[in-house]
């Protein structure tokens, strides 16, 4: 059973609300995960990925952190079925997605100059 108390704040700011739900639907996208499972669903895994990147902490404080998160063994046991084994095949999944919001900028930006 975990402990009811929790060392890290669940809520970091108001950015975080808006966010995260942009951030997981761009990951999703890049990195399929496995949807048949019960408690690690892709929504739950980017949760706790993010929250950790966003705390520099690990995926176990960050899974003892979030109330509704399953531990840290079963996070890694999902990652690890679904992520590649050469950082390059990572990478190459990911530049698509980082890019594909970016659009062209329609024209000029004018910047003062005195």
């Amino acid at each position: 059973m975990r402990p009811m108390n929790q060392s890290i704040r669940a809520t970091s700011g108001h950015a975080t609300r808006h966010l995260r739900p942009v951030l997981t639907d761009w990951l999703g996208r890049a990195v399929p995960l496995p949807k048949r499972r019960r408690t690690c669903t892709p929504e739950v895994v980017w949760r706790v990925v993010l929250f950790a990147a966003a705390f520099a902490r690990s995926v176990a404080a960050a899974c003892t952190a979030i109330a509704s998160a399953p531990s840290g063994q079963a996070i890694w046991d999902c990652l690890y079925l679904t992520l590649p084994k050469r950082r390059r095949t990572l990478e190459r999944w990911l530049q698509p997605a980082l890019h594909a919001p970016l659009g062209k900028r329609e024209r000029a930006a004018r910047v003062p100059i005195d």
